[in-house]
C-alpha cells in the first residue's frame, strides 16, 4: 500500500533490525515508522522505548499495527500517534500515512 503511494519502504524483521537501520543510515530521512507490536528478540514497545529516548528519532511518527491493538491502555495510546486493527483499519491507515508522510 505504501508503496503505491509512491513512498519509499524500509521493512525490518524486528525491533532489532529497525534500529540499527535507523542508526547506521543517518542520512536516510525517516518520515513515519508503522510498528508490530510482536516482534521477534526486541518487540515493538521495547524498540519504541528506545526510539523515545533518543532524540535524532524521538520525533518521528509511530503507528502501531497490530492484532493486539484493543490490549493498549490510554498511556500507551498517548506515545504513538495511532493504533490500527491489522488489516481490518487499512483504508484508515492509508488516510494517515498520508497525512504525516511529505512526498
Amino acid at each position: 500500500m505504501l508503496e503505491d503511494l509512491g513512498q519509499e519502504v524500509v521493512e525490518a524483521s524486528d525491533g532489532r533490525e529497525a534500529l540499527h537501520f535507523l542508526t547506521t543510515n543517518p542520512s536516510v530521512r525517516v518520515q513515519l515508522i508503522l510498528l508490530d507490536l510482536e516482534m521477534p528478540r526486541m518487540t515493538g514497545w521495547e524498540l519504541l522505548t528506545l526510539l523515545k529516548n533518543y532524540v535524532r528519532f524521538a520525533s518521528i511518527p509511530v503507528v502501531v499495527i497490530s492484532q493486539h491493538t484493543a490490549r493498549l491502555g490510554p498511556a500507551e495510546r498517548l506515545v504513538v500517534e495511532g493504533c490500527f486493527q491489522a488489516p481490518d483499519e487499512l483504508p484508515k491507515l492509508r488516510a494517515m500515512v498520508e497525512a504525516f508522510v511529505v512526498h
